[in-house]
């Protein structure tokens, strides 16, 4: 009993002993994150420059997503969009996280924030993405990775006529499953002999790992 209160007293005062820790450090911040202003990434890349910080250690990196349409401007400005923001889940922050070359600790490389940023916008779930100071501290600097979501679920539909004989096929594809980063898609063809009913899942980052995980279960009814 009295190593388990030895215990519980130890852990308890390292948590006493860390919020200080957290209390000192100091930042200046270079921009606001919930400004409307983040949805202009062109601008963002113009004005808020790494090169000036390269070498210096990344304290911590923060993500945010931002939805399809930016409502706030008047062009965007419909209760269809509107609507479409509602139905769309963003993608996960460990998503985009993993995808990153970067991480907290390390030196600002530009090679790896520029290939960080071309990994994220070849994603199919985002239509763009830029990294940049976020605010400038005593312990290193915050990076900010912005990344703009796209719609992923669509249909498919084909007709092809071989040999005489006529082709038909329909899918419904999701290329980012509730902002998961995963793919499901559903595909029924239909030709003169068979028609097939398949599934596919496709996973490009395995427990948050760089492998791929790709299956397809498929019924035939001949």
């Amino acid at each position: 009993m009295n190593l388990i209160l030895i215990i519980l007293l130890f852990l308890l005062s390292g948590a006493v002993l860390a919020e200080p820790e957290e209390n000192t450090r100091q930042c200046n911040s270079l921009l606001d994150i919930d400004n409307t202003t983040l949805f202009y990434f062109k601008k963002l890349r113009e004005k808020y420059l790494l090169t000036p910080y390269v070498g210096k250690n990344i304290a911590k990196i923060i993500i945010k997503s931002l939805p399809i349409f930016d409502t706030s401007n008047p062009k965007e400005d419909y209760w269809l969009y509107g609507l479409v923001n509602r139905l769309h889940s963003d993608t996960y922050e460990s998503v985009i996280r993993q995808q990153l070359l970067l991480k907290s600790g390390s030196l600002i490389n530009i090679r790896e924030v520029a290939e960080s940023e071309r990994i994220l916008r070849n994603s199919s779930s985002l239509i763009d993405a830029v990294i940049i100071p976020f605010a400038e501290c005593n312990d290193g600097i915050d990076l900010l990775v912005l990344t703009r979501d796209v719609w992923t679920l669509y249909p498919k539909l084909s007709f092809g006529r071989s040999g005489g004989r006529n082709k038909t096929s329909a899918a419904i594809i999701d290329k980012n499953v509730l902002g998961s980063g995963k793919e499901i898609s559903v595909d029924y063809k239909t030709e003169a002999q068979r028609n097939t009913l398949s599934m596919n899942f496709l996973d490009k980052h395995i427990l948050g790992s760089r492998w791929q995980l790709k299956t397809q279960y498929s019924v035939n009814n001949d």
